[in-house]
């Protein structure tokens, strides 16, 4: 990917392959380097695919995961199941959730992120405007039937690799100890909203839906990933 990235002919590894022989452009040496150090491909190319469509990322954005693929399923099926007009989605990053689901359906999208580095990302990506963004620390004063979030999830104490660690930014993966920091804050800020979608870490399900429980929300599905993890949770105020 890097070799046709410095070709010019992203993607294109029929071409790479038919000139095998070929010496490679010294153009791929920096960006080798850079991979050599563990750096994500994704800011390396710039891009990442997310729901069929590419994405801009850069430093100071969270690389959007085929994980996340599973929480837009959910909030796509509960905006037909339930005729959902308004979404928040709050900690958009990069945009591909918010700009998805107003893609994917007639819906008033906002996305909401304390960093101002992220939002310009999204403005970026947001190509055909479609999606209304807020530079805020929580949900907006206003009126919401459905809010998704891909919240920081993991403790501070877990390991995780190079490319995540040393160039992801810690403020959209971290959650404090025990990682369940923003969904006690979501649940009790969400509470002038319908329904709630979140993406959990793994072996999280029980955890969260205390939480939620406590503050009068009730379980309406769950979704499992690729690897039957439990992956995605909706919940509903009855």
């Amino acid at each position: 990917m890097l070799l046709c990235f410095a070709e010019g002919r992203s993607g294109d590894r029929a071409w790479l392959i038919a000139h095998d022989l070929e010496p490679p452009t010294p153009a791929a040496d920096p960006l080798l380097e850079r991979r050599a150090r563990h750096e994500p491909l994704a800011y390396i190319l710039g891009t990442r695919e997310f729901f069929g469509r590419s994405f801009r990322v850069g430093p100071g954005v969270l690389i959007p995961r085929h994980e996340t693929e599973i929480l837009v399923e959910l909030a796509l099926d509960l905006i037909d199941l339930h005729g959902v007009g308004r979404v928040l989605d709050l900690g958009t990053g990069s945009g591909c959730i918010a700009i998805t689901l107003a893609a994917e359906r007639p819906v008033s999208v906002t996305g909401v992120d304390i960093s101002r580095a992220a939002l310009e990302i999204a403005r970026l990506n947001d190509t055909l405007g479609t999606v209304h963004w807020i530079e805020h620390d929580g949900i907006p004063a206003r009126s919401f039937d459905l809010v998704v979030s891909n919240p920081p999830y993991i403790s501070v104490h877990e390991k995780l690799s190079r490319e995540v660690s040393e160039y992801e930014p810690a403020e959209a993966l971290f959650a404090g100890d025990d990682a369940l920091g923003f969904y006690k804050r979501i649940a009790e800020a969400a509470t002038g909203c319908k329904r709630v979608a979140v993406e959990i870490g793994r072996g999280q399900h029980d955890a969260v839906a205390a939480i939620f429980a406590q503050q009068g929300w009730r379980l309406e599905q769950s979704r499992r990933d690729l690897s039957k993890v439990i992956r995605a949770l909706a919940f509903y105020l009855p």
